[in-house]
């Protein structure tokens, strides 16, 4: 996460404001905190649902947190802490149906505060959010096999290859 959003050919900087950066990682709360920090100098949102938080400054003195979490801390048989998590899914968009059977569910800005629960919403209020995102929303482009890696992090991951 470091490397591809503060590193030489940071993401940041590319996010227009008014965009949204969904942190699917599992990084220390302190990066976590300087990434935010930056994007939100930008204009720019930050949802990080591994952790179940949802940063947005309406001003440079507020951020609000969410709660509704799809994971959770639990020890291992060794006696560690595992901090564990689920990308909820949904079937593919006209887009990701030609990559996977599957996407993961990707909120609108909008829903956000329902499904964080900082407003109420029953049950089928918040399946009703758990569809495929606008394809025509979406952009998408090819990338190189090594993304395939986990020993791989390096802004490299996310530039277009000729297809």
């Amino acid at each position: 996460m470091e490397q591809v959003t503060l590193g030489p050919d940071r993401i940041v900087d590319v996010i227009k404001p008014g965009g949204l950066y969904i942190d699917h990682t599992m990084n220390s709360p302190l990066l976590v905190r300087r990434v935010h920090d930056m994007l939100a100098a930008r204009g720019v949102a930050m949802l990080d649902p591994v952790s179940g938080g949802m940063e947005r400054r309406a001003d440079a003195g507020s951020a609000g947190h969410g709660g509704r979490r799809a994971g959770r801390n639990w020890r291992s048989p060794a006696g560690e802490w595992v901090r564990t998590f689920a990308i909820i899914t949904t079937a593919p968009n006209e887009l990701c149906a030609e990559l996977h059977n599957r996407m993961p569910v990707v909120l609108k800005p909008e829903t956000w505060t329902v499904w964080l629960g900082e407003e109420s919403a029953d049950a089928s209020a918040l399946k009703a959010l758990l569809v495929p995102y606008p394809w025509e929303e979406m952009r998408c482009w090819p990338v190189s096999p090594r993304v395939g890696n986990v020993k791989n992090n390096d802004p490299s991951l996310i530039e277009a290859i000729a297809a």
